[in-house]
């Protein structure tokens, strides 16, 4: 029978939010992610007695962690959190009561009467919120109150099961004591404590692979040379060149270097930040000892041709450059994507079920092919989704461990444990350069604001290498790894259109700050340009456009992930923020097309009671202004309305979600229009909302050469 080897490869990562000069972390994220997913990741694994998982651990993340339990880094939060209610002062209220609320409020937040009381006291939208002056509205006993659940909420069911008292917390709801809130931050640290032991024990029983990334999390073929953005975008607008591959090579280095340092054995895999690759980077990964990497299996597509993604995606290769080898591994990502983002909707049992479901049906399209094993690596974040899980993922991730090993012709492996046994037949010699996300690094570099934030970082670099000759070795170690830490991915994933969060000022804070650094160590005051803010108040772009042609079935159904995984996309989660997520109708937009009909589908946000005259218009502004219209509850039809003109269509269908299609040529679109939308929602005929609520969704209406132009960029 062909054996099918599962790779779960989880990725543990934060950036490095820590002021290098003052000990101060803006943000509370490596703290409280200790106590949910940090912690129960593990010790789920460990409790499944076939499991085997790879945790990929970033070094910045540990050093965090090893930071806290060494008294050398705090931060607001956490001060705040420490600080009995009766003596804050206005100012220290207004931002405890502006942001103790961050977490997904339908998981963590609403469950909880008493947590769930005082968000609707302090109100769901922070817009032009003066929170000096509301503040006053909750008394002392309140202000407890919120502290107290924000650092609960965050402990998962690993933690409650190791501390009941955080349970009987739960239990008592409100009007907390000041040893309760003392209770709370004391486990929280004791936490943090057994973490990475926790780790490398599992390491040691062989239960568990661990890995590394870069150490600050860079994107690794930009630090080479941004001009590499080039390979996949040609026309892409680029910053001034940054081509600094020691800087790479000092990140990987150094990653590999600490990680034997805390883990006792050195890393034998890596994935490389947001699964970033190109062929330079082989001989810095062989030469750092590393033996094999992980990318995505959008990378393996563009460098190896292939009619089916079975013939090619479940093995590892040889990646092969100027003499140099490493092996690699390609992860699916419809199941990553899957558990990401989608499972979390589902009963933890029809969950598993369907994941089970599309292992045995991947060991079967291999087997076919007359494959004795095969490898699936299935590579995400590992802390993240379980926020949106109502039991934070302990169901699924029980259900998985213990069912892949139940499966037959199923197993679970690691992939440095899979390598050994089968070594990488096949050589990729021209591997693709790009990363997970549209196999490009468009998230990174590009728009007005990355490029700026890229100029930063190198005129900083500049300087440092000037001023480096006259500085004292420590003061220049400290200078380089606060210009390592800027190089970090992340600040480089909130600048831009791409995405939405209530806390980008506090990211484009905390880079200036990492860039600052450099120059405090060296003695030197900071120069002026560094105080102006990466991030341009202006309109921006919201939605993800259309990769090629779709034929989705009109059924109400999410009824394949892939019918719909080329559509233009917009994530209303994300454009609108975390505070807005419960207060909006919809979850996402989808779009798209084929030549002759445009698709789209609305998905409503799960749990949501509506009154039955709502309903929804779809009004285009550009090329031609008219509106789609259709009730909310079982439409079984729309009108396209024109000025005085009027039809009537039956392409639609609405269950789970709704979706419909409508003929470019009824809507008057020609081949290069450029294409303009809102979704609006209307009560009785009074509007209610409007998706996005600023700006607007756009495409160019396809013509035939549309796939082939974008399989060529």
């Amino acid at each position: 029978m062909t054996t099918l080897h599962v790779a779960l490869v989880w990725h543990m990562h934060q950036p490095s939010y820590r002021d290098a000069f003052t000990g101060e972390a803006d943000m509370p994220w490596v703290r409280l992610h200790a106590t949910k997913g940090y912690y129960d990741m593990p010790l789920i694994l460990e409790e499944c007695d076939l499991a085997a998982a790879t945790f990929n651990l970033t070094p910045v993340l540990v050093q965090q962690i090893q930071l806290y339990l060494e008294g050398k880094m705090t931060g607001t939060f956490l001060i705040l959190s420490q600080k009995p209610a009766g003596e804050l002062d206005e100012t220290e209220r207004a931002f405890v009561l502006r942001n103790f609320f961050l977490c997904n409020w339908d998981t963590m937040i609403r469950p909880y009467s008493g947590y769930a009381r005082l968000l609707n006291k302090r109100g769901t939208r922070i817009a032009g919120v003066d929170f000096i002056a509301l503040q006053r509205r909750l008394c002392e006993a309140e202000f407890r109150d919120l502290v107290v659940w924000f650092n609960l909420t965050w402990f998962g069911p690993k933690a409650l099961l190791r501390f009941p008292e955080l349970k009987e917390l739960r239990r008592k709801d409100r009007n907390f004591s000041e040893e309760d809130r003392a209770l709370v931050l004391d486990r929280q640290m004791q936490i943090m404590a057994e973490l990475l032991p926790i780790y490398r024990r599992l390491q040691d029983a062989g239960r568990a692979e661990l890995t590394a990334s870069p150490f600050y999390h860079p994107i690794l073929p930009l630090l080479c040379d941004t001009e590499f953005a080039r390979r996949d975008q040609p026309q892409r607008a680029l910053p001034q060149r940054f081509a600094h591959p020691e800087d790479a090579k000092a990140q990987v280095e150094r990653a590999v270097r600490f990680h034997a340092e805390v883990f006792g054995r050195p890393a034998q895999g890596m994935w490389p930040s947001e699964g970033s690759v190109c062929p330079e980077l082989i001989p810095i990964w062989a030469e750092a000892g590393l033996q094999w990497v992980a990318t995505d299996e959008d990378i393996l597509f563009r460098s190896v041709p292939a009619l089916n993604r079975a013939d090619v995606l479940f093995k590892p290769y040889r990646a092969v450059h100027q003499g140099r080898e490493i092996a690699i591994v390609f992860r699916d990502r419809g199941l990553a994507d899957l558990i990401g983002f989608n499972y979390s909707k589902m009963r933890p049992e029809a969950a598993v079920s369907d994941f089970l479901g599309k292992l045995a049906g991947i060991r079967d399209a291999v087997a076919a092919r007359g494959q004795a094993h095969a490898l699936c690596a299935v590579i995400l974040d590992g802390e993240n989704p379980w926020e949106y899980f109502p039991d934070s993922g302990l169901g699924f991730l029980q259900g998985i461990y213990r069912g892949i090993p139940a499966t037959p012709g199923l197993a679970l492996t690691t992939p440095g444990q899979y390598l050994r046994e089968h070594p990488p037949q096949d050589a990729i010699t021209r591997l693709y350069t790009g990363s997970w996300i549209s196999h490009n690094f468009n998230i990174w570099i590009g728009e007005p604001e990355e490029n700026k934030a890229w100029d930063y970082v190198s005129w900083t670099r500049h300087d440092l290498e000037r001023l480096a000759p006259q500085a004292p070795a420590a003061a220049l170690e400290q200078a380089r790894e606060s210009l390592f830490a800027a190089e970090g991915s992340d600040w480089f994933w909130w600048f831009g259109d791409d995405f939405a969060c209530d806390t980008k000022k506090e990211f484009d804070q905390i880079f200036r700050n990492h860039l600052k650094n450099v120059y405090r160590f060296l003695g030197q005051t900071p120069p002026l340009f560094l105080d102006e803010p990466v991030r341009f108040e202006r309109a921006r772009k919201l939605a993800e456009e259309p990769l090629g042609f779709i034929s989705p079935i009109l059924d109400g159904e999410a009824t394949s992930f892939y019918e719909w995984q080329e559509a233009g996309h917009l994530n209303l989660d994300k454009i609108q923020g975390a505070m807005h997520q419960t207060d909006s109708l919809f979850s996402h937009i989808y779009f798209g097309f084929d030549l002759k009909l445009l698709f789209l589908r609305l998905d409503p946000r799960e749990g949501e009671e509506v009154p039955p005259e709502l309903s929804v218009r779809v009004h285009f502004l550009q090329p031609v202004d008219q509106v789609l219209h259709f009730p909310f509850r079982a439409p079984a039809r729309f009108t396209v309305r024109r000025g005085e003109q009027e039809i009537t269509l039956p392409t639609i269908a609405a269950d789970k979600i709704i979706e419909l299609s409508v003929p470019f040529q009824d809507l008057g679109f020609k081949p290069g229009d450029a294409v303009t939308f809102v979704v609006e929602v209307f009560s009785g005929g009074q509007f209610l909302d409007r998706y996005p609520r600023d700006g607007f969704i756009s495409f160019t209406a396809p013509d035939e050469s549309f796939e082939s132009k974008m399989w060529s960029v």
